[in-house]
């Protein structure tokens, strides 16, 4: 009976340490997840100003397109 109860109590011990161990592994892996998720998070912050500053350029661009256009037809209705 005492033998049985050992062996039970060493298995035991054996499972309690395994799970431990899997325990601060699914840790680690969670935590480095987290750190990858931060990172694509902060990536596409930047990628989205990018865009936003590159769309505002293009406005300002074909806004001063326009305005130099209207300016010279003026200038060239006032030529005539």
């Amino acid at each position: 009976m005492e033998s049985t109860l050992k062996e039970t109590q060493e298995t035991f011990d054996m499972a309690k340490q395994s799970w431990a161990k899997d325990e601060a592994v699914l840790k680690q892996k969670v935590e480095f997840i987290q750190y990858q998720l931060e990172d694509e998070k902060k990536k596409a912050e930047e990628s989205e100003k990018t865009h936003q500053s590159m769309i505002a350029s293009i406005h300002s661009s074909n806004r001063e397109s326009v305005i130099g256009r209207t300016e010279v037809e003026s200038k060239m209705a006032e030529r005539e």
